[in-house]
Parts: structure tokens; C-alpha cells; sequence
């Protein structure tokens, strides 16, 4: 999905896959509460759209988005969940959407942040950390029936 992206590069193919699987993988772990992974792509894609001035690359991640939208609401009320199904997806739709739309350079630090992100889950619980950040705990919990939980 994003040779024709790489440049025939074999170092730039392989950054850019494992950008888009870190992405998915990355978006899986935050999948532990009702809605989350919808929120964290959501925001992460505002970002996205913000900084490529609303490329027209990123429709894809639109589509994507827009149907996590839709399932937000049953999600956040526990009717129903995404699980690796629709959190994987997620993410790997903000992963190409980043490499369709972010210079090389730039992919690479993503890379890095996401293999970061994704190494440190190993030993810390994001989950634990949203729940001791406020402003972090009140966006988690927004939306959810149960908001104490």
C-alpha cells in the first residue's frame, strides 16, 4: 500500500509499513476503555488536517473516520465495541493517511515516536496515565454512561 510512495527506496518502503503497522498497533493498545481509540484518531487526525492544510489525500482517513463517528455514541454507551476489528483499521487508516500526506523526513520521527509509543505500552498503562492526568481522564471519560469507570 505505500510503495508507490517510497520512491523505490527499500529503506523508505519498510519505514513507511512499519509506520502504518505501528499505527495500527499503537491504536489497538488504546482500546481499553469505550471510545478511546475513536478519540485518540480523531484528535490525532485534526492534527493530521491541520498540518497538511487538508490534503485531498486524506480522504480515505475521512471515510474511516466518519464511520468510527458513527459508532461512537453505541461504543461510549457499551452496546458495542470495536476491539481489533475497528481499532486496527483506526489506526492503520491515520498511519497511511500520514504517509500519503507528511514529508520523509518527518514519517521517519513519526517512526520513531510511534516504535517509542509502542515499546514504552510494555512497561506503562495508558490507561493508568489518562486516569492520573485530568484533563486526559475528563476526554476519556466524556460521552460514556458510566463515566467513573
Amino acid at each position: 500500500v505505500v510503495a508507490p510512495v517510497s520512491n523505490d527506496s527499500a529503506v523508505r518502503l519498510l519505514l513507511d509499513g512499519a509506520l502504518v503497522a505501528l499505527a495500527a498497533n499503537l491504536a489497538n493498545l488504546f482500546d481499553r476503555a469505550p471510545g478511546r481509540v475513536t478519540k485518540v484518531v480523531l484528535l490525532t487526525a485534526l492534527v493530521l488536517v491541520a498540518a497538511t492544510a487538508a490534503a485531498p489525500e486524506l480522504l480515505g482517513l475521512t471515510v474511516v473516520a466518519g464511520a468510527a463517528v458513527a459508532l461512537l455514541v453505541p461504543d461510549l454507551r457499551e452496546r458495542m465495541m470495536l476491539g481489533d476489528a475497528g481499532a486496527n483499521p483506526l489506526g492503520a487508516a491515520l498511519g497511511l493517511a500520514t504517509v500519503l500526506t507528511v514529508a520523509p523526513v518527518a514519517r521517519t520521527w513519526v517512526v520513531v515516536a510511534l516504535l517509542v509509543l509502542n515499546l514504552v505500552s510494555e512497561r506503562v498503562s495508558f490507561s493508568r496515565v489518562i486516569d492520573r492526568v485530568a484533563p486526559l481522564r475528563v476526554l476519556d471519560r466524556m460521552g460514556r454512561e458510566r463515566p467513573e469507570g
